[in-house]
């Protein structure tokens, strides 16, 4: 299902590269982790290792929706 949006998105013209929904969970991460939150406790993860290797320092790409 994610495959058919994606290649919807990017023949629309929506989005310009393929991300995964993968991608969307770290920016989230990482935006929650801007803002001050616990991007641990958003992530539901034990283990503060885990929730590091989601975090990411490049800035998340707002993209418009496809309907």
């Amino acid at each position: 299902m994610w495959r058919r949006a994606m290649q919807a998105a990017l023949k629309s013209g929506a989005v310009t590269e393929h991300f995964t929904e993968h991608d969307i969970r770290a920016a989230a991460a990482t935006e929650a982790q801007r803002q001050g939150q616990d991007p641990q406790a958003l992530l539901g993860h034990q283990d503060a290792a885990t929730t590091r290797r989601y975090l990411r320092d490049k800035a998340p790409v707002h993209v418009r929706p496809v309907r």
